[in-house]
Parts: structure tokens; C-alpha cells; sequence
């Protein structure tokens, strides 16, 4: 994590963004092959998500809105951190755990 920002003690909002500018770090290091600049905020994207998962309600909702970033990168990011909430959200999770896939949901990505 930055120096700057506590994981533990940073508000919802400071993580929402923290997560954003990762992202977009993210991407610019793939685009330029810095394979161990990504790799470390990989790790560092990781801390984001488990402190929101962790937090009272598991706050992975507030990366929502995200899906409608300009930045192509955080909405992938974005995505993947709360395609489990959509599917539970849904009821998707549930109607398929007898058939073993995970059925179309339009809005989840």
C-alpha cells in the first residue's frame, strides 16, 4: 500500500480511489512490459479488495460505479473485484450451483 494511505484506517471512498489509480498504474506498467512494477501493484490491488471484503457488509459494492470509468482497465479491475457480489446479487450463484456453470448475466460485466 502507499505510504500515504492505511488500508485499516482509510475511508471506503480513499480505497475506491487508491483502487483506481492502481488500476490505471497497472495498466500503463503492462503497456510498457515493467512485468515487476505490475506484479507489485498486483499485490497492492489485492490488500485493496480483501480491506474492502473485510469491511462491515463487504464494501466490494462501492467499486460499482467504476464500471462506467473511462479508463478501460478499471472497469475490467472493477469487474472482477465484485462479479461474485453480481451473481449472488442476482441470484445466479445460487440457481446454478446444481448444474455447475454460472448462467448469462448481462450485468455483470
Amino acid at each position: 500500500m502507499s505510504r500515504q494511505t492505511n488500508p485499516e484506517t482509510a475511508s471506503v471512498e480513499d480505497l475506491v480511489a487508491l483502487f483506481t489509480g492502481v488500476a490505471i498504474k497497472q495498466n500503463a506498467a503492462l503497456e510498457n512490459i515493467r512485468t515487476s512494477e505490475y506484479n507489485r501493484l498486483y499485490g497492492i490491488m489485492e490488500e485493496i479488495v480483501a480491506q474492502l471484503k473485510s469491511r462491515h457488509g463487504d464494501q466490494r459494492s462501492a467499486l460499482l460505479p467504476l464500471y462506467r470509468h473511462p479508463n478501460p482497465t478499471v472497469r475490467f479491475k472493477a469487474a472482477m473485484a465484485t462479479l461474485f457480489l453480481r451473481l449472488v446479487k442476482q441470484g445466479s450463484l445460487a440457481a446454478d450451483q446444481g448444474s455447475g456453470g454460472v448462467s448469462d448475466c448481462d450485468e455483470c460485466i
